[in-house]
């Protein structure tokens, strides 16, 4: 049995959402490379696959438990633009985590959750 690790699985903390307004602040990118950082160093060796983010693309329907975001505190902003520039910030902290982890460790195999949705 081989581990996978995911980033980042709908638990933002609660001091980034009340005090940044969650992956609408560029600022988070910052502390998600940090976290990365820690991370990838602590379980060098340990882990070889990872995943960025769980379902990155399923901010537009869980804005919250995705993206840190409470509509509430962006009164006068369109909502689905906040929203758009939070996903911005989680796929540009995407790509730095997956340079870090294979920075780190180059047999390091990274990739991101999509939601799965069938269409007809």
């Amino acid at each position: 049995i081989q581990p996978l690790f995911t980033l980042s699985h709908y638990e933002p903390p609660l001091n980034i959402v009340l005090n940044y307004d969650g992956w609408y602040s560029r600022e988070v990118i910052d502390m998600f490379t940090k976290y990365t950082k820690v991370v990838a160093e602590r379980y060098k060796g340990k882990v070889k696959y990872w995943l960025t983010f769980n379902e990155i693309d399923s901010i537009v329907r869980h804005p919250y438990t995705s993206g840190a975001l409470v509509e509430d505190r962006f009164e006068g902003k369109n909502f689905m633009h906040v929203i758009y520039q939070a996903m911005h910030h989680q796929f540009v902290a995407s790509a730095i985590a997956t340079k870090i982890l294979h920075d780190t460790d180059p047999e390091n195999k990274v990739g991101c959750m999509l939601t799965k949705l069938t269409y007809y």
